[in-house]
């Protein structure tokens, strides 16, 4: 049976003198959501003889928790839950067996650290009574009230004198020999004391628990002895994770292949160890419920009167708040009713992730292959080449979804930029690259260089425009040439537009004015589109156009 918090009078009334078992509580599973909130789930596994005891869910300090709540299956009954702060536990009691490897190898360092001392003392001892002997044999030789007697018989002196060589030669000797070995000793030590910095930095990276934790106090009463299988799951901040993308366009093949990683990082104050990690496009921080919409009677009014909502003044005259300014309210509800509700999307890693605070994971998806249709897209108003465009569709049957994307034309770099979310079966234009060969000019026949775009107080003003696209390469080439043609909504205003070729298509994706030219190029050929435009409007105006 499966069993879920409950508050219990009785229980609560008797853990006051309830056992203890304090258990460590990593972090066993992650969903990890967009926008940095991630659901945690921990797990421990207890056995408790029957009666009325508190399970301790042992967690670092500073590990942040929203909305714990505990479930568990056994024979027991599970109290209301409470975090509390400055647990203190003997430093190491709760080590995982990694943090116990570490602690280990700092111990064994320690000992051979101790032991490389011991021996450097007895090394020193070695050379110091080196050095005693040697002072002893130079005193003895050096003459003087404290000179040892020499015979007069010369065989006996000569005996002496190499008796005496003989040991200082010997003493001089062992005093090498114990100098080495000391500074070997040393060196030997001086490695070990770097080894035990290392295995040091090792164990704090690991995060160890220290003399103090966070603890989640779960009372429970157990009918019978039992194991209790307790999971605590709780929601956190410090976890991230983002799309990253590769668009490669396969011109022959009109395909494109999207190559996608998902990046998770994660800045929370534990560890994470061999960790069931899934991230979802989901956002628990959107609205839950639809914003309430209030009645909005329209009124007119004197200009000098206070501006009135509602039934109620807000404003003087001279404090009334400009028209752009003045409802806030309704521009926020409107971008809110914008806002579209997809589908959310899960993907689990295949593998457990352990992955340190300021770290990064990547894990790389399948890739996605798409047929697109290629065209080559011109506005020589703006840009000297074409570009070369494809339209995906996607029917993946899943999102791409948004984020930094990097692409490639047939095997080139062409760069790297933002992808916007392309639903499952949404279409988008994607671009990849200027195309050199295909070169794009504009002049303004009508006016000199730096003259464009100026305003006038004639009553007419004519203008004379060309354009043109060059194919410079040994191949034919097809390009749609786009162009914003000058049109009036102002029945004041006049326009007399006469073009040299009319276009093929007009208000392009239903932006009026835009005009399209699908034009066919032979190796070398250029294709030039004239325009002249006159305006007219009522004396008194000013016309603002820029060609």
């Amino acid at each position: 049976m499966r069993y879920t918090l409950t508050l219990m009078g009785a229980l609560l009334a008797t853990t006051a003198q309830a056992d203890e078992f304090l258990m460590r509580a990593d972090v066993m599973a992650a969903t990890v959501f967009l926008n940095g909130v991630a659901r945690i789930e921990r797990q421990v596994s207890v056995a408790v003889p029957a009666g009325a005891h508190e399970v301790l869910f042992a967690v670092a300090p500073g590990v942040w928790m929203e909305a714990p709540q505990v479930t568990g299956t056994g024979d027991a009954r599970i109290g209301a839950l409470s975090v509390e702060d400055g647990y203190r536990i003997e430093e190491g009691a709760l080590d995982s067996e990694d943090v116990a490897a570490a602690r280990a190898a700092i111990a064994e360092i320690e000992g051979d650290i101790d032991a490389l001392e011991a021996e450097i003392a007895e090394a020193s001892a070695a050379v110091q009574a080196a050095a005693l002997q040697r002072r002893y044999l130079e005193g003895v030789t050096a003459g003087g009230d404290n000179a040892a007697p020499f015979p007069s018989d010369p065989d006996l002196l000569a005996q002496m004198l190499t008796t005496l060589g003989a040991q200082m030669a010997l003493v001089a000797d062992a005093a090498r020999r114990a100098e080495a070995a000391r500074n070997d000793l040393i060196d030997d030590l001086r490695e070990r004391q770097g080894d035990l910095a290392d295995a040091q930095a090792a164990l704090a990276a690991l995060l160890p628990f220290g003399e103090q934790v966070r603890i989640v106090r779960v009372p429970v009463v157990a009918a019978s002895d039992t194991v209790l299988d307790l999971s605590l799951i709780h929601f956190s901040t410090g976890a991230n994770w983002r799309p990253e993308a590769q668009f490669r366009l396969d011109s022959e093949a009109g395909e494109v292949t999207v190559s996608r990683d998902i990046v998770l990082s994660q800045n929370s104050a534990e560890r994470w160890r061999d960790v069931a990690v899934a991230v979802s496009t989901a956002d628990p921080a959107r609205p839950r419920a639809p914003v309430e919409v209030a009645s909005r009677p329209a009124r007119i009014m004197d200009p000098t009167e206070p501006r009135v909502t509602g039934g109620v003044g807000l404003f003087s005259a001279d404090q009334a708040p400009t028209a752009e300014f003045a409802e806030p309210v309704m521009v926020v509800a409107e971008t809110a009713t914008m806002q579209t509700v997809g589908a959310s999307f899960t993907y689990s890693f295949t593998d457990p992730v352990s992955i340190a605070p300021q770290e990064s994971s990547r894990q790389a998806m399948a890739p996605l292959v798409f047929e697109v249709a290629l065209s080559n897209q011109a506005n020589p108003r703006r840009d000297d080449t074409a570009f070369s465009m494809a339209a995906l569709e996607n029917d993946s049957g899943e999102p791409i979804l948004p984020g930094l994307a990097t692409f490639y034309r047939d095997g080139e770099l062409l760069g790297d930029g933002f992808v916007d979310l392309v639903a499952d079966g949404a279409s988008v234009d994607l671009a990849f690259g200027a195309l050199d060969h295909l070169l794009l000019s504009w002049r303004d026949l009508s006016l000199d260089e730096g003259e464009e775009g100026v305003f006038t107080r004639s009553d007419t003003q004519a203008r004379s425009l060309e354009f043109s696209v060059e194919n410079t390469s040994d191949e034919g080439a097809e390009v749609r040439l786009l162009y914003a043609l000058p049109f009036a909504e102002q029945e004041e205003l006049e326009v007399d537009l006469d073009l040299s070729l009319e276009p093929d298509a007009r208000d392009v994706d239903g932006a009026r004015g835009v005009a399209a030219w699908d034009l066919t190029l032979a190796p070398g050929a250029r294709r030039t589109i004239r325009m002249d435009v006159e305006f007219s409007w009522p004396e008194g105006q000013v016309l603002v156009w820029t060609p």
